[in-house]
């Protein structure tokens, strides 16, 4: 074996070694160390506030720091409300303007079998009537096939992931 072959050999196997690596830290030890990394990182950002708090405003250091999780946590939960109701928000404009983007798409369907039918000299409507029918075939397909099945796989994955 020549020593080009063995120090790709030895690069193949320190890359392999480094994903198993990488997969076992993952898999089994991050799930057991995150909460301990969040509360450092946490710690890390509270510093500084509670340090004033402390020193400026003569506070106790553990009032100090109680009292600067709070605002932080009120902080997160009211930016979170913000975000969850312009997403609702958002939802129901999208849900409300729903016809008039289905009339839309339609139109714009229509006008490009229309011209696909002049290009080809077909029956007029044959094209639509054909494009109409396969969307129709295709969303029956989806109702009794895929969507069980996605709905079966995402209930076992949340499941599995509350375990």
């Amino acid at each position: 074996m020549t020593s080009q072959m063995r120090k790709k050999l030895e690069l193949i196997g320190i890359a392999v070694s480094l994903v198993l690596i990488a997969y076992v830290f993952i898999k089994y030890i991050f799930p057991l160390v995150w909460p301990f990394l969040l509360a450092y990182g946490l710690a890390i950002l509270i510093s500084p506030i509670v340090k004033f708090l402390k020193d400026k405003l003569h506070f106790h250091k553990n009032a100090a720091a109680a009292l600067t999780l709070i605002f932080a946590l009120s902080g997160i939960i009211v930016l979170l409300y913000l975000l969850i109701s312009a997403v609702v928000s958002q939802i129901t404009a999208f849900v409300n303007e729903w016809p008039g983007y289905q009339e839309k798409f339609l139109m714009y369907l229509r006008n490009v079998c229309d011209m696909m039918e002049g290009s080809f000299h077909m029956e007029q409507g044959a094209v639509y009537d054909r494009v109409c029918s396969g969307v129709d075939r295709f969303m029956v397909s989806m109702e009794e096939k895929i969507m069980p099945m996605v709905m079966n796989n995402s209930l076992q994955t949340l499941l599995t992931l509350m375990d």
